[in-house]
């Protein structure tokens, strides 16, 4: 690649293989920008070093989804450097909720035309139905020369807020399916849901008849459910192999039940979970790309899961 007038970014006519497949290939499982281990536990002052530390101004609080914001601002960041990608274009959604979401859809096609002359690399930082609308990259022929890639990144999977998804039998699958084909997913790693499908259903089944909602199975596709239960499933097995089953060692506080996590790897009914020396949960971030036979968005890389090392 290389610049031309105005700053533009060009990809030269015989630079080989596409954006997409280059980024997917040569990125190396995160293990990119090793943060240091930080001495304090302050999460304020450690906000623009290493990944906020367990414990501190809040020692009682923890977080089992496996990746926050801060893992996947480090793993985009290194995406970009590791393929040298220094010129980028944002595309963000302003509008935090889903009902607002349609208001921006009519906007896309003009916000496509400003950048597509200014950058072949776009982040895009929408929900999930304005990120159909980048279908308009089809009608401004961004897919067919494999000059242009999209990335995605989002954190989990609720009910209002699914995955990047191309079928939806309308008029737009085509083209978004073209789209997709240029387009890198960088997330939290998915649970296996083929495995969780019964525990999950007896959970939207109970949350129905208690809040009298109608039954959706779309609602069995909640990774922040499936982080309550593991949650929940951690504390149970840990007091099991502690005061209950007559170990030496007594958790007599919420604080002593987040210390005794540190450099531990715990296996439990869908999910292993593993614990830094710091006892924030190892992040599991993956990069995605849509594979044309299946129609689906896979896992190419994912990180290291070890508690010996902190992984961006």
């Amino acid at each position: 690649m290389s610049f031309g007038e105005n700053g533009v970014r060009k990809v030269e006519p015989n630079s080989g293989r596409n954006l997409t497949s280059r980024a997917s290939c040569l990125w190396p499982a995160f293990a990119l920008v090793e943060k240091p281990q930080s001495a304090s536990s302050n999460p304020e002052r450690n906000q623009h070093g290493a990944r906020p530390a367990q414990g501190g101004r809040y020692p009682t609080m923890m977080t089992v989804i496996p990746g926050t914001v801060w893992d996947a601002g480090v793993s985009l960041v290194a995406l970009l450097d590791h393929v040298k990608w220094h010129s980028v274009a944002l595309i963000l959604d302003l509008n935090s909720g889903s009902a607002d979401a349609g208001r921006i859809q009519g906007r896309s096609t003009s916000l496509l035309t400003a950048l597509h002359k200014r950058s072949r690399v776009i982040i895009c930082e929408t929900l999930h139905q304005p990120l159909r609308q980048l279908a308009t990259a089809y009608d401004l022929d961004m897919t067919t020369r494999n000059e242009y890639v999209f990335l995605y990144v989002y954190i989990l999977q609720i009910p209002t807020e699914r995955p990047a998804e191309w079928h939806e039998n309308d008029q737009l699958d085509k083209k978004v399916k073209a789209v997709f084909g240029s387009t890198l997913v960088i997330r939290t790693g998915e649970p296996k849901w083929e495995e969780i499908d019964g525990i999950m259903e007896r959970i939207i089944r109970r949350g129905s008849e208690m809040f009298n909602e109608t039954y959706d199975k779309a609602n069995k596709f909640n990774e922040f459910a499936v982080g309550c239960y593991g949650s929940v499933e951690l504390l149970i097995s840990t007091l099991n192999n502690t005061y209950l089953a007559g170990g030496s060692t007594k958790l007599n506080s919420p604080a002593e039940f987040l210390r005794s996590l540190k450099n531990r790897t715990i296996q439990l009914t869908f999910e292993r979970y593993v614990f830094l020396p710091d006892g924030t949960r190892a992040p599991n971030m993956v990069l995605q790309r849509f594979d044309t036979a299946s129609a689906r968005f896979q896992v190419r890389l994912q990180t290291s899961s070890s508690p010996k090392r902190r992984h961006a």
